[in-house]
């Protein structure tokens, strides 16, 4: 039996033991463990493997930490890693405390390393040894390397994903693709600072996984409902060293999708819906704001002198997007009529500015209306999907949207008011 086809032979195997593996034992249990397995599959072919069990010394587990993870972007080349990065700016700019932690392929090392010391990020990486199977982005790789950090702010995933096997990590891994990962990715839960948000990057990620991972972690999680690109960003402020086009961010296309997993002719979205399964109103729109202000943004602000108008400028550009027609100023000045008289602007509750003829998907904060159908074809290697969905002109999931992350504004607003007055009191009693 040759390497590669014992090594994918145990992969699934292994897979379960690391899931089950009690996380409260010892550093050296855990090696000696894998230290066992790894001899016993390998002691007739003399190979080894790295472990990535502990934090970069320079990272600190209690401290608020924003993650980014870029995967395996094959024909996407860099883009993954170049939209990760210009939003680890973004972040930075917004909560220079914090910490922006970066996990990433070995390919990225040295063609980004240079630019993660300038901006001060940590990065993490994972090998691309075919037989290194401990050292790989994986699910449980990954979620066991969060699971040691006890205040995550947010966590992004860039590159690829899909309906029916979630998102793409590292050649067959993949994110969120069994009933049995989502157990296991279920464990990250107490992780989550409970101001946390997740934004799920790829194509097609908001049908069933933010949905899903929402329920599972209990705070908000955006994902897409149909394919997603890349579209190059011009701040109106120097944020974040954008000149020339050097800042880019993945968003969802303008038309429906059509692709390797199907095409989906059906109702769908074009910009990343949040999904809070479960939540208060104030939890979900809470977390949308703080999403907002961190967002890869061509009118970035900060907190300290946003107004209102800002704020919702920037939640215009977020939510319209770019395409030949016009559509975003459409958009905009549409969004723009309703803000001065939502009341009596009924009929623009319905608006939906997507190149589309299918119609916009009637979804809540607690999921949507379209049934999902996904099998495999003779004549292709992946399942192909079908979505089925009944919407009409009185569908207003774009305009909800909108007025949550308003109303999360104002959320937000009220609480640095209250922090600032803590602070105050603290200040004066000293």
């Amino acid at each position: 039996m040759n390497r590669s086809v014992l090594f994918n032979s145990i992969r699934s195997a292994i897979n379960r033991l690391e899931s089950c593996i009690d996380l409260s034992m010892s550093y050296f249990s855990k090696l000696f463990f894998y230290a066992f397995l790894l001899f016993t599959a390998s002691r007739s072919y003399g190979m080894y493997a790295a472990i990535y069990s502990e934090p970069k010394e320079s990272l600190e587990v209690n401290r608020p930490t924003h993650f980014l993870v870029v995967t395996e972007g094959q024909e996407l080349a860099n883009l993954p890693y170049e939209t990760a990065l210009t939003q680890a700016k973004f972040i930075k700019n917004q909560h220079p405390q914090d910490q922006i932690v970066f996990i990433s392929e070995f390919e990225l090392k040295n063609q980004g390393l240079n630019q993660l010391k300038l901006w001060d990020l940590d990065m993490v990486f994972y090998s691309r040894d075919p037989y290194d199977y401990f050292a790989k982005l994986s699910t449980p790789s990954l979620i066991r390397y969060l699971r040691m950090f006890t205040k995550i702010k947010s966590l992004q995933i860039y590159g690829h994903a899909n309906i029916p096997t979630g998102a793409r990590l590292h050649e067959g891994f993949r994110f969120g693709q069994t009933e049995e990962e989502y157990v296991y990715i279920a464990k990250l839960k107490p992780n989550f600072t409970s101001d946390a948000y997740v934004v799920l990057n790829g194509c097609n990620s908001g049908w069933v996984m933010a949905i899903r991972l929402s329920k599972d972690w209990g705070i908000p999680v955006a994902g897409a409902f149909t394919g997603t690109i890349f579209e190059k960003v011009k701040p109106t402020t120097p944020v974040a060293n954008c000149a020339n086009g050097k800042c880019i961010r993945q968003v969802p296309q303008n038309t429906v999708y059509h692709g390797h997993y199907g095409s989906y002719l059906n109702p769908t979205l074009n910009f990343f819906k949040f999904f809070c399964v479960g939540l208060s109103a104030e939890k979900c729109q809470l977390g949308m704001a703080k999403s907002m202000m961190s967002s890869v943004s061509n009118y970035p602000k900060k907190l300290s002198n946003i107004t209102v108008a800002d704020y919702k400028l920037m939640v215009a550009d977020y939510l319209c997007r770019n395409d030949d027609s016009g559509n975003k100023n459409k958009c905009q000045s549409a969004l723009k009529k309703f803000d001065s008289t939502p009341n009596s602007n009924q009929d623009l509750r319905g608006s939906f500015f997507m190149k589309t003829i299918f119609g916009q998907l009637n979804a809540s904060f607690d999921g949507h209306n379209a049934s999902i159908e996904c099998v495999k074809k003779p004549d292709n290697y992946d399942p192909q999907c079908t979505i089925k969905a009944e919407t009409d002109a009185k569908t207003d999931t774009f305009i909800r949207e909108y007025e949550a992350y308003i109303k999360g504004f104002e959320l937000l607003r009220l609480e640095q008011a209250n922090l600032n007055l803590l602070k105050t009191i603290t200040k004066e009693n000293l």
